[in-house]
């Protein structure tokens, strides 16, 4: 079985994009969004990413930064949002979902240093590509683990359904007025949100199909659907002109 193959770049700041984004133009509206893999986009064309699609709907009168890492969740979001993106950025959207509360550890930030021990399983796991597809991009091991239960396993993992609030309002006191909540229809518990007072937006899905099926992520249309949702919103809160 072939991985999804399609056109990439790696920007200076280790990002799929092709923008360098210490290049930031002050002329246009700034916009940045943060998220994971469906953000991060290998699935789809770098040059027909949602970020370029927002800026075509707009006549590129925005400049759209997209900063999505595969596998990361609410603590990477945090940290990220914090050191490289607060304060430069008119509008930050912030992909949500359930899912980024199951581990609150960082998943990938702040581990540049740390090597991965090739070991022969390792080995192996890295030549069998039908695994390391499920594992990527369907958390096969999260949810082996969940399967059977295994003892000891993250014991601070949070609820797949919900979460706490007084858990989880230190994550968000540093996301700000200009952050708005990016999700999926059912796939976030937004009475939280409402409580902590956090502006939230759903992706309104209008092309159809929105992912490849087997493989979740956004296709095409999904993309299209995002930045239109995105470009509309802009457009509702006055922040561009139709």
């Amino acid at each position: 079985m072939k991985e999804i193959r399609a056109k990439y770049k790696i920007n200076p700041q280790g990002f799929n994009s092709i923008k360098d984004y210490s290049e930031i133009n002050n002329n246009k509206l700034k916009i940045a969004i943060i998220g994971d893999s469906y953000i991060e986009g290998f699935q789809g064309d770098v040059s027909e990413s949602i970020g370029r699609l927002i800026e075509k709907e707009a006549n590129n009168t925005i400049e759209v930064h997209e900063y999505g890492m595969s596998g990361w969740n609410i603590i990477d979001y945090q940290l990220y949002y914090t050191q490289y993106v607060k304060n430069k950025y008119d509008v930050t959207f912030i992909l949500m979902s359930n899912e980024d509360f199951r581990h609150i550890e960082p998943s990938s930030f702040g581990k540049g240093n740390e090597s991965t021990k090739n070991t022969l399983l390792r080995k192996l796991y890295n030549k069998t590509f039908f695994i390391r597809y499920l594992n990527m991009n369907h958390g096969l091991k999260s949810k082996l683990i969940e399967l059977f239960s295994f003892p000891n396993y993250n014991k601070n993992s949070l609820s797949n359904s919900s979460f706490e609030i007084n858990n989880t309002t230190s994550y968000f006191e540093i996301f700000d007025s200009s952050c708005i909540i990016l999700h999926e229809s059912k796939k976030l518990n937004l009475e939280n949100f409402k409580a902590l007072k956090l502006k939230t937006l759903e992706i309104e899905h209008k092309i159809y199909p929105i992912n490849f099926g087997f493989d979740s992520h956004w296709n095409d249309n999904g993309r299209q659907n995002v930045a239109s949702t995105i470009y509309y919103f802009l457009v509702e809160e006055s922040f561009l002109k139709p």
